[in-house]
């Protein structure tokens, strides 16, 4: 392929899909950056090698130029303005994920806690039972044996 073959192929795939002063800008482009690459000394043939294949430079310029521009192809090669809209109901369904994510962190947080005060309230009320127990009976035997004498 020649450098002529290319920049034809890269402007046909262009052309009608973004602006012509943008055709214009990146045809430009292309055709300088080859020049300054053979100047270099490259063999024309392996900068347009490295280059590859133009209708994918062209695919890759054109999603550049719509997500600039707040537009994308549909399956059916139409403009779709709503690209914002959607990227923002995508962002936006992200983010409530990431929010519930967190409440429902925070509330996990609240539960462990719960359950911590719950045991060490356990564990006191046991201990403390082990130690009312005797008092009370000490205390009882004692109102008993006052009644008596």
């Amino acid at each position: 392929m020649s450098k002529d073959e290319f920049i034809n192929e890269l402007r046909e795939a262009l052309t009608g899909e973004m602006d012509a002063a943008d055709v214009e800008k990146n045809i430009r482009f292309y055709y300088e950056y080859i020049d300054s690459e053979v100047k270099k000394g490259k063999l024309e043939e392996e900068v347009l090698r490295n280059l590859g294949d133009p209708r994918l430079i062209a695919k890759t310029l054109l999603e550049t130029y719509h997500m600039q521009k707040g537009t994308f192809f549909n399956k059916e090669n139409r403009y779709d303005t709503n690209y914002e809209d959607s990227f923002s109901e995508k962002t936006n369904n992200d983010m409530s994920i990431k929010g519930k994510i967190k409440i429902y962190g925070r509330v996990a947080i609240i539960l462990i806690i719960f359950i911590l005060i719950f045991l060490l309230a356990s564990v006191a009320l046991v201990q403390l039972i082990k130690i009312a127990i005797p008092i009370i009976a000490v205390v009882l035997i004692f109102n008993i044996l006052k009644k008596h004498l």
